[in-house]
């Protein structure tokens, strides 16, 4: 692989020096034509290769910083600090639902145990007793407060 040489001699600067300057004057004064169209002369196939190696080897030198540092940044910003956000809020909430959870299976087995008797008979024909005794006064039943306008009247 052959490099191509971008420096400029002495003779080189002393054909484009304006006359009554040296060469030493024209490269440090001022820059000349031939050394701008060095500079900025394209490159030809091989040293283009060259510093595409050059920068892809420099990129794949320094892709494990880079690597590291765009997880840590992921991690710090969209990961760990929303996760425990996210963790602190649930386990509040555990609590509150635990609660509600508690109080809605007490509910069901409440429901349960009246379905349950529902479908007894023995109890639904104490409820229809229960029912037709509350319907009919009995005289037995003191306690139970007069209603009639006479009963009222014989106790003044």
């Amino acid at each position: 692989m052959t490099t191509r040489s971008t420096t400029t001699s002495v003779s080189q600067l002393e054909s484009v020096a304006p006359a009554g300057t040296t060469a030493l004057d024209s490269s440090v004064g001022s820059t000349s034509a031939a050394s701008m169209h060095a500079a900025h002369a394209p490159l030809d196939a091989d040293a283009r290769r060259e510093r595409v190696h050059h920068v892809l080897g420099r990129l794949a030198y320094w892709a494990p910083v880079f690597v590291a540092l765009v997880l840590f940044g992921q991690v710090s910003f969209l990961g760990l600090r929303p996760a425990l956000a996210e963790a602190g809020r649930l386990n509040e909430a555990e609590g509150v639902l635990a609660t509600r959870h508690e109080a809605a299976v007490e509910h069901n087995s409440a429901l349960m145990s009246h379905l349950a008797a529902r479908q007894d008979p023995i109890f639904l024909e104490r409820q229809r007793r229960q029912r037709a005794w509350a319907t009919t006064p009995s005289v037995a039943n003191s306690s139970a407060p007069a209603t009639n306008e006479s009963s009222v009247a014989a106790d003044e």
